[in-house]
């Protein structure tokens, strides 16, 4: 049996920027947007999991700043921001006869994002270049009851979206030098760090993915107009195990996705 979506909406955006002083913007926007319903393009065992969702609607209020200060040598931004959803598509799961839990697409009614992050890039000396930022998001679901991995339904009211970490930082240094008079070399590195969250909705402990960091490392060399670039480079150089991801799998298994281990390599790129 078919079911179409006779669907139609009016998407639009305004905002308004500020010049306070000389290299400091101020801004904020207010926008509207839509997601097309649809339904999930999987492997299904019921004819249940291909019921369509509605489409999606986003309205997205934000306010941030940008500037550049130190002489030019520092640039910083940073913004708040609220995102109400209404029937937004989450992955969620459905009981078939037999089958028990299975994978389909479903509509929260009320849902909503608080959030913030902050930038900044700084050259403190010739050849530095230190980059920070760190983001934060309060997800939240509206009052809406599903099916959990074990085919029970629970309370979502309150709960989080599913990998939606609360927190993620991430920083990056790279310092830049000539060799010769048309090659240079560079060092650098950078450090990732992601909170805990969920791989589904609800707070299930089997489902859970922990807070993880990953150092990365890297040095080379390239011409001075930067037509080839060779280097070598080392990701998670600690060896860290971590989750990125956790679901029901074929209906009666739960399933980890574990992150590459220690990874080293070399790359190299030219331009004709």
């Amino acid at each position: 049996m078919q079911k179409a979506l006779d669907e139609n909406n009016v998407s639009w955006r305004v905002g308004v920027d500020y010049k306070p002083v000389q290299d400091t913007l101020l801004y904020v926007n207010a926008s509207r947007g839509f997601k097309a319903g649809g339904f999930p393009v999987i492997a299904a065992p019921s004819s249940l999991q291909f019921t369509p969702a509605v489409q999606e609607e986003l309205t997205a209020y934000e306010a941030g700043f940008k500037s550049t200060l130190a002489e030019e040598t520092l640039n910083v931004s940073g913004a708040a921001f609220y995102y109400d959803y209404k029937n937004k598509q989450i992955r969620g799961l459905v009981v078939v006869p037999i089958f028990g839990p299975q994978a389909t697409l479903v509509n929260i009614p009320q849902s909503q994002v608080l959030g913030g992050e902050l930038n900044m890039q700084w050259l403190p000396v010739k050849g530095l270049n230190i980059g920070a930022g760190v983001s934060y998001i309060d997800s939240k679901i509206g009052n809406y009851s599903g099916y959990d991995v074990f085919g029970k339904v629970i309370d979502l009211d309150g709960t989080s979206f599913p990998n939606a970490p609360a927190l993620q930082v991430r920083t990056t240094f790279q310092y830049d030098r000539a060799l010769t008079g048309s090659m240079m070399s560079f060092v650098g590195g950078d450090y990732s760090y992601t909170s805990s969250t969920y791989g589904t909705m609800g707070k299930i402990p089997e489902m859970k993915l922990p807070s993880y960091g990953l150092l990365g490392v890297r040095a080379g060399v390239y011409s001075d107009d930067n037509r080839w670039r060779f280097w070598l480079w080392g990701r998670n150089v600690t060896n860290k195990f971590y989750l990125t991801g956790a679901n029901l799998i074929g209906g009666d298994v739960l399933g980890n996705s574990a992150g590459l281990p220690r990874t080293y390599g070399a790359s190299m790129t030219y331009n004709f």
